[in-house]
């Protein structure tokens, strides 16, 4: 990273209003044009750099071979004292800071390293999360293609395997017998009146007719009915917001960030400066976002570069980066994001 000793008040300052942070970790100091200039690299197809190594890490030089440059400027790699913390099972061999003001379409940057080995890699640190980048490996060289700079690290090692999940033996699961009901027969109990002889005073009796009452049988039982539930309404999602007005005096970054293959505005998109380790602020549901550097202090003329991206909600869009520029008054940097 590259030092700024005269923005650390702005920028010590600025921490009370990151309480809106996309990622974890102390914000970054915003990345300068480099103090020596670096090494000038001027438009065209297949323009090559050789940078100045790092002998304490055994890296003798950096080569980097721009595919096309549009617009000349400067390229460097400093030696990084620290880097993000690499994946499971891997050991940093050597890492660099890589910055350039030039712009271009893919670079190919190659480390002469006497530490690398057949099983060597060449990580990138690019949406908060390491990349393998290595194209090729030919001791002592290791190559790897990019399309943005920010840390890279020869690393050795091999990924910590998973470890595995103990598959259970599924139980036996007995049929249950149906147990047999019996069903039974309504019987209709049928009760017959005793004959009842009537006396008479004449010498033959006469028998009384009877009559054998008809049988009631019970009604079943009406059954209640099941009520049906009632569906829960679906919450309605609330609007993002839109950013607040670009001020119109002072000192201030503000810009859009649209879809760069249909041109519609990327709400929630995460905006930082410096390399994407903290979001600053977000952009609202109108695509805008507005960094306002008078809140922090900032001196005129300071060089400021900011990234956009966007992780989180889908879909995710890949990160853009605006280079390193002055900020003297209200800068415009629109971004428009390619979806991952």
């Amino acid at each position: 990273m590259y030092s700024h000793a005269p923005r650390l008040a702005a920028l010590a300052a600025a921490s009370a209003i990151l309480a809106t942070a996309c990622f974890g970790g102390t914000p970054p100091a915003a990345s300068p044009a480099p103090a020596d200039g670096g090494t000038q690299v001027s438009t065209g197809s297949d323009v090559k750099a050789t940078l100045s190594g790092d002998p304490g890490s055994g890296t003798k030089n950096v080569t980097i071979t721009f595919g096309s440059v549009t617009a000349a400027g400067a390229v460097k790699a400093e030696p990084a004292a620290t880097i993000p913390t690499l994946p499971a099972g891997f050991a940093r061999t050597a890492a660099f800071d890589i910055s350039t003001t030039a712009t271009f379409d893919k670079a190919t940057v190659c480390f002469d390293n006497d530490k690398v080995t057949a099983t060597s890699k060449l990580y990138h640190y690019k949406n908060v999360t390491w990349e393998d980048r290595t194209s090729s490996v030919n001791p002592p060289q290791i190559c790897g293609e990019f399309t943005s700079f920010s840390p890279v690290a020869i690393v050795d090692g091999q990924a910590a395997s998973p470890t595995p999940t103990p598959t259970t033996a599924p139980t036996a699961t007995a049929t249950p017998t149906e147990a047999a009901s019996a069903t039974p027969s309504p019987t209709a109990a049928a009760t017959t009146a005793a004959p009842t002889v009537a006396a008479t005073k004449t010498p033959t009796p006469t028998a009384a007719a009877t009559k054998t009452p008809t049988p009631t049988v019970a009604a079943s039982p009406t059954p209640t009915p099941t009520p049906s539930p009632t569906p829960s309404p679906t919450p309605t999602p609330s609007p993002v917001a839109n950013a607040p007005a670009c001020p119109t005096t002072g000192l201030a970054i503000c810009g859009t960030v649209t879809d760069s293959a249909t041109g519609a505005v990327i709400p929630q998109a995460c905006i930082t400066l410096g390399p994407p380790i903290r979001c600053w602020t977000t952009t609202g549901g109108d695509g805008k976002y507005v960094i306002n550097l008078s809140d922090v202090a900032a001196q005129p003329g300071t060089t400021w570069d900011v990234y956009a991206l966007r992780t989180t909600p889908e879909p995710k869009y890949a990160q853009a980066y605006s280079g390193v520029f002055p900020v003297s008054g209200i800068v415009t940097k629109n971004f428009q994001l390619v979806k991952q």
